[in-house]
């Protein structure tokens, strides 16, 4: 077990929050955390796991999770240069320099070892052989890309050049740069937020809030202690083979999730993939599970889309991408990580959209005319066979979520839904051509029972529907 000062720290801390407020012991607790995260859980959970299984600590620890973690910097480094490439960041010419120069002999050039070349990792400026020419052309080609037009940690976002702020009008420097157009997406993080955030930081009212004593130096989001930092090691595998080995671990339903936006370069995707491929199939056996894509949805009038793309491991082990997020998915794609981390913790399918019940059968749409909508009766049929949903909304402060059992690996559901969207009382699948909504409106049509003010009711429902299913399918 990898002893670390951060992590003794925060376990303290931990351990001191948990006496004070010990009702929160019996609940599920999960870490979670983003970038350099990846060595900040992994160390932190092997001493909650130790502390748990020497009796010091009594909590109910249920799993952790990392977003574009620093899980290994030799993939990471090997990885950079080609997601680079792949995204237009460098030349052919510049990308074939590096692969003659420092891959040897190799067939494939994604089997080059450009990690070989650095002989340290405990500083910014990775350290090497100066005589080295690969090292030599490697470290000005990073440098190179870094101090490009791209944001190396979200290569799509543009955002609005800012003047330095000299923190005396807090919010209206925020908007005193050149006006550029911008990629903030859609209930996104704002990216000039960062300096309104710098700002608030440094007022002297939250410094005495925060008990910072006077005479600090400024706050800023990326300091420089980095430069300073030790780092003892550049992969976070020993925490994890502390984890995993662990009796709790084994005992406990723990799982872990590991999730990339796979537009950051630096903690990339692909240094990810690398990492927990080899890892979880090479080292811990547990075989290469199908890459499968999984979809969000934003509310249930709109269709399901690309999430990303998701792998699941046995022992409650999950990685996954997250489509057109940088290094921070939360604040790109707010959407999704709320989706992705509530369905992490109910252990179902990632692509059940928030707070609804998952889907646990695939049924095509139909080719025949819809049944009534006056409510389905109960489907009798072998065991194991999936019984009728009933339509009736159910009563507030009920539960309409179903959790998987801990023992099964729900499945990963493809692009495509059948559960379709729910108006009133009637399922309407996703897509209709025109010969179903033909029928679909027969249906309606006939269900309708003749006489009575309820009947009268009902009849003009059933036509305000099929006008919005027209409206819908325009």
């Amino acid at each position: 077990l990898i002893f670390l000062q951060t992590a003794a720290e925060n376990y303290a801390a931990l351990v001191d929050f948990f006496n004070l407020y010990p009702e929160y012991r019996t609940r599920p607790f999960y870490t979670t955390g983003e970038s350099y995260a990846g060595v900040y859980i992994p160390t932190l959970s092997a001493l909650l796991i130790q502390g748990i299984q020497n009796g010091t600590l009594n909590i109910n620890y249920k799993g952790l999770a990392i977003g574009n973690g620093v899980l290994n910097k030799r993939t990471d480094m090997n990885s950079l240069f080609h997601v680079s490439y792949y995204h237009g960041q460098m030349t052919h010419k510049t990308y074939q320099t590096v692969i003659s120069l420092c891959c040897g002999n190799v067939t494939d050039e994604l089997d080059c070892r450009l990690d070989s070349h650095i002989t340290s990792w405990n500083s910014m400026i990775l350290g090497g052989d100066p005589n080295d020419q690969c090292y030599n052309y490697i470290i000005q080609q990073g440098i190179n890309i870094l101090l490009k037009e791209y944001d190396p940690y979200n290569l799509y976002e543009q955002c609005y050049t800012l003047k330095t702020s000299n923190g005396t009008a807090p919010v209206g420097d925020t908007w005193t740069g050149n006006n550029y157009d911008s990629s903030d997406p859609y209930m996104g993080y704002y990216c000039y937020m960062n300096d309104a955030l710098k700002n608030y930081m440094n007022l002297d009212s939250v410094k005495r809030a925060l008990h910072i004593p006077a005479g600090t130096s400024k706050w800023q989001a990326d300091g420089n202690i980095i430069a300073v930092y030790n780092q003892t090691n550049p992969t976070a595998q020993p925490s994890f083979d502390y984890i995993i080995n662990s009796q709790y671990y084994n005992t406990s339903n723990f799982s872990i999730l590991l999730y990339s936006g796979d537009v950051d370069t630096m903690c990339n995707w692909m240094g990810a993939e690398w990492f927990t491929t080899q890892y979880f199939n090479g080292t811990l056996g547990l075989g290469l599970p199908p890459r499968q894509p999984w979809s969000y949805q934003t509310g249930p009038l709109f269709y399901s889309t690309l999430g990303g793309y998701a792998r699941r491991y046995a022992r409650n082990i999950d990685v996954l991408t997250v489509k057109g997020s940088g290094h921070l998915v939360p604040l790109d794609r707010p959407a999704q990580a709320l989706q992705m981390i509530y369905n992490w913790v109910k252990r179902q399918d990632y692509s059940t959209p928030f707070l609804q019940t998952p889907t646990t059968t695939s049924t095509p749409a139909p080719t025949t005319p819809l049944p009534s909508t006056s409510g389905p009766a109960s489907t009798s049929g072998p065991a194991g066979s999936t019984p009728a949903r009933s339509s009736s909304t159910p009563a507030k402060g009920s539960s309409t979520t179903t959790v998987s059992s801990p023992s099964s690996t729900p499945p990963i559901s493809t692009m495509s839904s059948s559960t379709g969207t729910t108006i009133g009382s009637t399922s309407v699948p996703n897509r209709l051509s025109t010969a179903q909504t033909t029928q679909f409106t027969s249906a309606t049509e006939q269900s309708t029972p003749p006489g009575g003010g309820a009947s009268a009711l009902l009849l003009f429902q059933n036509i305000l529907l099929v006008v919005l299913l027209r409206i819908l399918l325009l």
